[in-house]
């Protein structure tokens, strides 16, 4: 986490330099994931169902020009995935991350486009197991495929529209659909797939410029 908290010092500092003139933006997000669960590979009878993970992140962003935006701050997800691969197992746990993004906006202030990375790591991790149709918490220490290592990087991509211009209010509210690849995982990937995809209700503040 010490390496996280200062990638995210030295990128605010950056920030901070690079926007004096120009005016910056503050979101709030709150997100909506779907994990799909890994191909069930035995013959147990109940399969998982349709699962939305909530979460939220909170991103400054500063403008390289009229049109682009460089973002970053901290981001909180929970995740619940059950899986029939070994039995029925459920996960729950709680990914912080950092991301780092890049954001292009259409002349018109209608549609955005934002590409970038966020890096993290668990903050949290339970495991339950089935036992007579009743999740039951299990010692993470019995679980095989277990590891301490918690660490993940993810690619992200999202195209946004909103029906009042950037450029003219300084409040915007966006529905904005996204997908996420993990590119560096973790023992997790055994249990889930590494695209997953959802929505962020995102609140855009804009600074008072000087």
């Amino acid at each position: 986490m010490k390496k996280f908290k200062l990638l995210l010092l030295t990128l605010m500092c950056i920030v901070h330099l690079h926007a004096q003139e120009k005016r910056s933006i503050w979101s709030v997000n709150a997100l909506m994931s779907h994990y799909e669960p890994q191909k069930d590979n035995n013959s147990y009878s109940e399969k998982p169902g349709y699962n939305v993970n909530p979460g939220i992140e909170v991103l400054y962003g500063f403008p390289m020009d009229s049109f682009t935006f460089l973002s970053s701050g901290i981001s909180y997800q929970y995740v619940s995935i059950e899986s029939h691969r070994e039995g029925a197992d459920l996960f729950t746990l709680g990914e912080l991350s950092i991301p780092l993004l890049f954001t292009a906006i259409q002349r018109s202030g209608h549609f955005s486009f934002t590409t970038g990375f966020y890096a993290g790591q668990f903050v949290h991790f339970s495991w339950y197991h089935d036992q007579y149709h009743q999740w039951v918490l299990a010692n993470l220490k019995d679980q095989k495929r277990y590891s301490d290592q918690s660490l993940f990087v993810d690619g992200y991509l999202d195209l946004a529209y909103s029906n009042s211009s950037w450029f003219k209010n300084d409040h915007v509210i966006k529905i904005v659909p996204f997908i996420r690849y993990r590119f560096s995982d973790n023992w997790m990937e055994y249990y889930r797939t590494s695209f997953y995809y959802g929505l962020k209700f995102s609140m855009t503040f804009k600074s008072k410029g000087k």
